[in-house]
């Protein structure tokens, strides 16, 4: 059974560090109650393709309306790594369509930690 006090599992394999995930940690439930109706947790970036280094920092996006950012240092610090959060609303996300859409591949290419993630509607 995973244990509700950790976010995730660490495992090191070659030169690279594996999260896993555990959705059901008070960590998840905490950012879902500060972000409340968030719709979906995404990781991206180096942690994402594998190609992160000792010193990445973790780039997570938040599909969601609320603009108020959660306090990150229990992430950080059961992490030991900086803590990168984004907060996408779905207007945001509309405009980055036309405007950014190398972040939108990051983002649609990235892990769904939790939720559901409809591009398009």
């Amino acid at each position: 059974m995973i244990s509700k006090k950790r976010a995730c599992t660490l495992r090191k394999e070659r030169d690279h560090s594996l999260f896993r995930a555990n959705t059901k940690s008070e960590e998840f439930d905490y950012l879902e109650d500060k972000l409340n109706h968030l719709e979906a947790i995404i990781l991206f970036g180096s942690f994402r393709k594998g190609e992160d280094i000792e010193r990445s920092d973790i780039d997570i996006a938040i599909i969601t309306q609320i603009k108020d950012m959660p306090d990150l240092n229990r992430f950080e610090k059961i992490l030991h790594h900086k803590v990168s959060l984004f907060l996408f609303s779905r207007e945001r996300i509309e405009k980055m369509k036309v405007g950014n859409k190398e972040l939108l591949n990051n983002l649609v290419n990235g892990i769904i930690l939790r939720g559901f993630w409809e591009l398009f509607r």
